[in-house]
């Protein structure tokens, strides 16, 4: 441990030693180094930095309203992480862009600077098929591009900065290309704002038509629907099967009636003269004719009232009432036109007569009430389709005013926002100041390198120099040197030589 703590104190003192026998390789190097590095800062020609803060509102194209309706929508410029790299991206290469710069040097005349004049001429000589002025416009759109930059200052909010040798040049150009964004930028704004007001006069007229087809449509669909639409009892399953249970019951009946026809057929064979003929008279049609317009109104009956309702009772008492009334007629007109019968023929031709006329009005009643039941089920399955589609047109006349008043409101909109968009949409907030020193050379930190390099310049000499010096310095070395332990030391003693020097004297 006491060796330890020893060899450490000797190897710091050692360290101090060597750097003071050999300060002048150390401080020569620190010196000139130094020295050199600050005189060389005066030669450096300044760079200054101007910058130019401007504010862009977010377009006012069509309200938040309709672009979530029609989709879309964005938050401010710069807001979003996502896409703020691209964004920047795009306005950097917008403003160095050559429409930009052009205007900017016919501006502040940047290509009449003798310098640029005399560089174009030079290169002129290599290019002869290129005139001087695009030479010269070729090498400004270079070199601007490469000393402007932009960067977002907030949401909505653009900083441009340029970098010359000259502080006053620096300050032009930031604020000339300031004020060429914001026209440019109020150029694009006024277009698009008259490119949306196009967009929803056209827009607007497209769902005005489509609002007014809908409602035309929806209109005959519930015109349609109050023409074929039907109780709910009378179209209900139950009143279908009845009227089904009377279409089959006189189905029974027809065929009972004709058997009895046949019957009565095959008893008048015999008959002297063979089978009369019944004579229709006036009165007859017109009973007939009675019949046949009671039933033609049975479907209509039958689309307003259940097979159970008095009134459909009422109608068949009728119906039947006035079949009763030709029986009655055929018998009287029988009896009166053939008196020399026999009261069985008369009575066999009584029936014969009168079921053929029952069973044209059981025809005419049966086919009437198959065509009521199929118009019923026809009418029940076309309703739920109206109806579902009466509420689809719904929605979508619901949903397409919606958009028109939208459209409506964005075409109003887009007229204030032209109205208001020299005063508010483009604006400077910092506006470009004359840069009072340098971003480069930075002297300070030049010559604290510089010192760092001649510091390591000097130590380095100083490690080299110690390294070959091959003279014996400490104890350990002259006993390895010479093989001898070495027996006593004598110290040196500061100021022997100036005391030689005094007795001497």
């Amino acid at each position: 441990m006491e060796h330890s703590k020893h060899s450490k104190t000797f190897y710091v003192r050692d360290i101090f030693s060597i750097a003071w026998k050999r300060k002048w390789l150390l401080i020569i190097p620190i010196v000139l180094v130094t020295a050199i590095t600050a005189a060389s800062t005066f030669y450096l020609s300044p760079i200054y930095e101007a910058s130019v803060t401007i504010f862009m509102e977010k377009p006012v194209r069509l309200s938040q309203d309709l672009q979530r309706l029609i989709g879309g929508g964005a938050s401010g410029m710069g807001a979003n992480p996502e896409t703020r790299g691209s964004e920047l991206q795009s306005l950097q290469n917008e403003i160095v862009s050559a429409p930009y710069i052009a205007q900017l040097v016919q501006n502040i005349g940047l290509d009449k600077d003798p310098g640029v004049e005399f560089t174009a001429r030079k290169l002129q000589v290599n290019q002869p098929n290129v005139s001087l002025e695009d030479l010269k416009f070729d090498m400004l759109l270079e070199s601007l591009r490469n000393r402007i930059r932009v960067e977002f200052a907030g949401t909505n909010q653009v900083r441009i900065l340029a970098q010359s040798s000259s502080a006053e040049q620096a300050k032009l150009i930031v604020q000339n290309l300031g004020d060429i964004f914001i026209q440019e930028k109020t150029k694009q704004e006024s277009r698009t704002i008259s490119a949306s007001s196009d967009f929803s006069a056209d827009q607007l007229q497209t769902y005005e038509k489509d609002v007014q087809d809908k409602i035309t449509e929806r209109t005959a669909l519930e015109t349609e629907l109050l023409r074929v639409q039907l109780d709910d009892v009378v179209a209900s399953q139950a009143n279908r099967q009845q009227i089904n249970m009377e279409v089959q019951a006189i189905g029974l009946e027809i065929a009972e009636k004709e058997k009895l026809v046949r019957d009565s057929q095959l008893r008048l064979a015999g008959m002297q003269g063979g089978l009369p003929v019944f004579e229709e008279t006036p009165e007859l049609n017109e009973k007939q004719s009675e019949i046949t317009s009671l039933l033609g109104t049975m479907a209509e009956l039958l689309r307003k009232n259940s097979w159970s309702t008095p009134t459909v009772v009422s109608f068949k008492v009728r119906l039947y009432g006035l079949v009763s009334d030709i029986d009655e007629y055929v018998a009287q007109s029988v009896r009166s036109t053939f008196v020399q019968q026999d009261e069985a023929t008369k009575n066999d031709l009584i029936t014969l007569f009168s079921l053929r006329l029952r069973l044209e009005t059981l025809y005419t009643y049966s086919n009437n009430l198959k065509l009521a039941l199929a118009d019923l089920e026809r009418r029940g399955s076309l309703m739920p389709g109206y109806r579902a589609r009466i509420e689809q047109l719904t929605r979508e006349i619901d949903a397409s005013r919606t958009l028109r008043d939208q459209f409506k409101l964005a075409q109003e909109g887009t007229q204030i926002s032209q109205a208001l968009l020299m005063e508010s949409k483009f604006r400077v907030v910092e506006p470009a100041r004359l840069p009072l020193s340098p971003i480069w050379p930075n002297k300070r930190m030049i010559v604290l390198l510089g010192l760092l390099v001649g510091i390591s310049l000097g130590a380095g000499a100083v490690i080299v120099a110690e390294f070959f010096d091959n003279s014996i310095k400490k104890i350990e070395d002259a006993e390895e040197a010479l093989g001898f332990a070495v027996v006593g030391t004598m110290p040196r003693i500061d100021g022997l030589e100036k005391l030689k020097i005094t007795v001497g004297h």
